[in-house]
């Protein structure tokens, strides 16, 4: 069995308050290779899924 780290926990509770589900924004303490890792283990992992971004919304 696979115990989340406190990081991917965060991220996960984050997303599963916002509209979507979406993972983004990070939390702002994530940034740079530790973002790029923390959510490329989650990818892999199958809790997290890539999907296309809207460049028009915003």
């Amino acid at each position: 069995m696979t115990t989340l780290t406190e990081t991917q926990s965060l991220i996960l509770s984050a997303a599963a308050q916002r509209k979507g589900n979406l993972a983004l924004p990070l939390p702002k303490s994530l940034v740079g290779a530790a973002a790029k890792m923390a959510v490329g283990k989650m990818i892999e992992r199958g809790w997290l899924e890539e999907a296309p971004a809207n460049i028009r919304r915003g």
